[in-house]
């Protein structure tokens, strides 16, 4: 009867330690938002939850309405990672309201836009910032020793890649025959920090006027070649007048989605970010 009660143990203690989840944030759902947050919560949690964005692939988010039925659906999952600095936290309260035990993470938390939401995707510095919010808020809810370890191995490698990217502009700036860069959006001004000289036609920049004229002069010139823009961005009379005054439109992907092409070609966050680099070496070397 000893030895009966003895193995009848060993199976619980064995089940205890390897027949349940080993965590509790273990095999979640986890929905998130634009795609380089979706492409971070992937690369640091992707072998412990299912990953979905709230947009489907290729979805103009500035246009796209997540109506009631998927609200219902996205509120049955066990995290939203979402930007605090956009409509999205309306998408988050919608699904607190509907489910009071869904875990949150604002990605934005000690960041800020000066332009539009794409300033935080295509800067390194801002990218990084979020990868650290999404993986200390997923750290929280984890107590798996192992699993907090590969997180933050995760987040170590994505760091260095970052900082690479990080490092590579500050080398081209250093480097540059002509530091002068001519945007159509203020989301580019984040190149200001690593030497750039950024001359903005955005309505939106108090020196406008005066920098159209620079601008004019430098595509005419050929001093410049590339007017940086953000894809998807509006031609207007004066990006027009740019074109007329012989300057190529350098279309930035934000990447707030990729389309079904971009994904079966193999299209990630890196490779955009260091195509971007490719085209600002070619315009200022």
């Amino acid at each position: 009867m000893k030895k009966f009660k003895i193995i009848i143990l060993f199976i619980l203690t064995f089940c205890l330690g390897g027949c349940f989840k080993s965590d509790n944030y273990e095999g979640i759902t986890i929905y998130t938002t634009m795609y380089p947050i979706t492409y971070i919560t992937k690369t640091l949690y992707g072998d412990y939850a299912t990953i979905n964005s709230i947009y489907p692939n290729g979805a103009d988010i500035a246009s796209y309405t997540v109506t009631n039925k998927k609200l219902n659906d996205f509120s049955k999952g066990d995290l939203f990672i979402y930007n605090g600095l956009s409509n999205e936290k309306q998408v988050a309260a919608s699904l607190i309201e509907k489910n009071k035990n869904i875990d949150i993470i604002d990605v934005s938390q000690g960041l800020e836009v000066k332009s539009d939401v794409s300033e935080l995707l295509i800067s390194p510095a801002n990218f990084l910032m979020m990868a650290q919010n999404i993986k200390n808020g997923i750290k929280e809810n984890v107590k798996n020793t192992s699993i907090i370890e590969s997180i933050n191995n995760n987040y170590d490698n994505l760091k260095v890649k970052i900082s690479e990217i990080d490092a590579e502009l500050k080398i081209i700036a250093e480097n540059a025959k002509n530091k002068q860069l001519i945007v159509a959006n203020n989301a580019f001004k984040f190149l200001e920090k690593y030497g750039f000289e950024i001359i903005s036609i955005s309505s939106d920049d108090e020196s406008s006027n005066t920098n159209i004229s620079k601008a004019k002069s430098a595509f005419s010139s050929k001093t410049n070649a590339y007017l940086f823009i953000i894809k998807g961005t509006e031609e207007n009379d004066t990006i027009k007048s740019m074109t007329d005054a012989g300057a190529k439109l350098a279309e930035i992907n934000p990447m707030y989605t990729l389309t079904d092409d971009e994904i079966k070609n193999g299209t990630d966050y890196i490779n955009v970010i260091k195509s971007f680099i490719d085209t600002i070496k070619e315009e200022v070397y």
